[in-house]
């Protein structure tokens, strides 16, 4: 379950900020002081309490007006209306006001209930009170199997219930727990890694990510501790039988003390760090002692984790600044993580960063700016918010791309780069790196390259070229790049769609069981008898234009396709191989153009 929208209001810096859409990736771009954080903050007390102080309260608010967050969640699974909104959101509601010096709050959640208050708040009531109604409708209530009492008897009501609804807002009360238990879903975890001190393992959201491996621990080993607690019970029932002989002179009949004991071995360990040692070193460090920068490796590694066990299910993860102290390739890299595990959680990140700007190709990125009261506004989704962010970044195009290229061609990743070679040598015998034609990430959509579209603008002649997959079907990405070819269009650059769904659509099913075959003789030695080798040699892969690669490859049994595989498959495949996937010679074509237009411009 992830955050869909967020309202806010009289919180720090925000008046009022309403129904800010929020999706997988959301970054927060402005200037130092804007509000970037302000969100983040929000959220922070919003998931916990305790977090609020009465310096969070908006310093304008008027009269006696609360400050308040409400948070609407879309939920995983299929719920009763009656727990959502007229949106079909789960929405909770936290207001925060000063009383008699101390902070007090409310929390409320709010759904597209009943008008007549006598049928409102239904999932608050206890199943007697909605067999009473029920009863009082001229209804039998109807039996139901354990844990889903209340949702027959909820369904019942609605059916005879013919009042009007609309959006109301109820306490709180036990409505989330309710729902936990009834659809057996988990409301999200928020996880703030401050700008400063959180990215470093002694914070507790560091720390906490490894809870599971205590808990699988003590469970692995039930039979020591079993052994433990039984002697830790014997000597406690020895110390008490000392103490009943000395109670039995006025307590007569006292048999004997039975000590019970309750254990939690998973709360043992409280905290933990890391030393670390070095190869030619004798002795290891603690890594309080390595630098900032350093630390902030060991957070992308952390999110590359995260990554790889899938381990930040059903969790919201909010960072400030998290290209600080990061070269741009570890930034890249630590993006990647990011975008990996937001495919089952969610990020809130504010930065400098173009990198991190630029994650969301605008859709999700909200340019924050403070006017004149010190009041914070956000914006996004409009026609020109990447050019709006570029401007406040700051950022400027890379002239020194000009000095070392004849001609650029924009691209959406390092291995679209490679697959360019690759076409270019195998079909047209031709080296772009040694025609300087340089390859650019971004694909034009990120934000400095986009910034670096303007390079050419005050130069004789066009010189440089986009591409970009097709990515069949999907809607956002396809807005996005009309907008990158209106671009080359004004400007009268080439650009070319790819008409399947992406670059590993153009790879060879017999070289991609090829190049498995050879990396597990490349692991195992030639004469590898690993069965592994006949069944995918005896596989049938199909490729189509629009269909997820890695995905059907990881189907097939086939893993890990993206992460080198598919430029092996690259680079295995001959001329008529080329040929006979790039049947439209679109590729062929655009990179003929390429030339064309560079010959023209010389």
């Amino acid at each position: 379950m992830k955050i869909n929208k967020i309202t806010i209001k009289n919180f720090r810096g925000i008046d009022i900020l309403e129904n800010l859409a929020v999706s997988d990736i959301n970054t927060f771009v402005g200037k130092n002081d804007s509000g970037k954080s302000t969100i983040l903050r929000a959220l922070d007390c919003f998931f916990d309490e305790k977090k609020f102080d009465q310096k969070d309260i908006f310093k304008g608010k008027v009269g006696d007006e609360k400050t308040s967050i409400e948070i609407s969640f879309k939920p995983s699974v299929e719920i009763d209306d009656l727990a959502l909104d007229s949106q079909k959101l789960i929405t909770v509601k936290k207001d925060f006001e000063v009383v008699n010096g101390k902070i007090k709050s409310i929390s409320y959640y709010k759904c597209f209930d009943f008008t007549d208050e006598k049928y409102q708040d239904l999932w608050n009531k206890k199943e007697e009170d909605l067999n009473k109604l029920i009863t009082e409708l001229g209804v039998a209530p109807e039996k139901s199997g354990r844990g889903k009492k209340n949702v027959i008897r909820i369904e019942q009501i609605k059916k005879a219930v013919t009042t009007e609804r609309e959006d109301m807002y109820s306490l709180l009360n036990d409505f989330i727990k309710n729902i936990e238990k009834t659809y057996e879903l988990m409301f999200p975890e928020y996880f703030l890694f401050d700008a400063e001190q959180d990215l470093s393992v002694e914070a507790t959201n560091f720390q906490s990510q490894f809870k599971p491996i205590i808990s699988s621990y003590f469970e692995t080993t039930k039979e020591k501790t079993e052994e433990i607690e039984k002697g830790l019970k014997k000597d406690l029932a020895a110390e008490f039988e000392e103490i009943r002989k000395f109670m039995v002179k006025n307590v007569s009949g006292l048999k004997k003390f039975n000590p019970t004991t309750e254990f939690d071995w998973s709360k043992s360990l409280k905290k933990f760090d890391l030393n670390l040692e070095f190869e030619g070193d004798s002795f290891d460090v603690p890594i309080s002692h390595k630098g900032t920068g350093f630390k902030r490796l060991l957070m992308v590694a952390y999110f590359e984790y995260l990554a790889s066990k899938k381990a930040a299910k059903n969790q919201i993860f909010a960072i400030e600044e998290p290209e600080t102290y990061l070269h741009p390739s570890a930034q890249e890299d630590l993006l990647n993580s990011i975008i990996e595990i937001s495919k089952s959680s969610q990020f809130f990140l504010t930065t400098h960063s173009p990198v991190f700007a630029g994650a969301t190709n605008g859709d999700n990125s909200t340019l924050v700016t403070k006017d004149e009261r010190g009041v914070s506004h956000y914006e996004k989704g409009t026609e020109d918010i990447i050019q709006k962010i570029i401007i406040e970044l700051g950022i400027r195009p890379d002239y020194n791309l000009i000095k070392r290229s004849k001609f650029l061609i924009f691209v959406e990743g390092q291995d679209d780069v490679l697959f360019l070679r690759c076409v270019a040598k195998k079909l047209l015998s031709k080296d772009l790196v040694a025609d300087e034609i340089a390859c650019v990430i971004g694909g034009g959509s990120s934000l400095s390259n986009y910034a670096d579209l303007d390079l050419f603008k005050h130069i004789n002649g066009v010189k440089y070229a986009v591409l970009v997959d097709g990515d069949n079907g999907d809607v956002l990405k396809q807005k996005e790049k009309e907008k990158i070819k209106a671009r080359c269009d004004t400007d009268g650059a080439l650009f070319h769609k790819l008409s399947k769904r992406e670059i590993e659509n153009y790879c060879c099913p017999e070289k991609i069981k090829k190049c498995y075959v050879a990396d597990i003789k490349e692991k195992e030695g030639a004469a590898s008898q690993n069965p592994r080798i006949g069944e995918i040699e005896a596989l049938t892969l199909t490729i189509d234009k629009d269909i997820d690669v890695e995905k059907y490859l990881k189907d097939q049994g086939l893993n890990g396709f993206k992460k080198d595989m598919n430029i092996k498959v690259f680079e295995t495949m001959d001329k008529d191989d080329w040929s006979r996937i790039d049947n439209a010679n679109e590729v062929k074509t655009f990179i003929e153009a390429v030339y064309l237009k560079l010959q023209s411009l010389s």
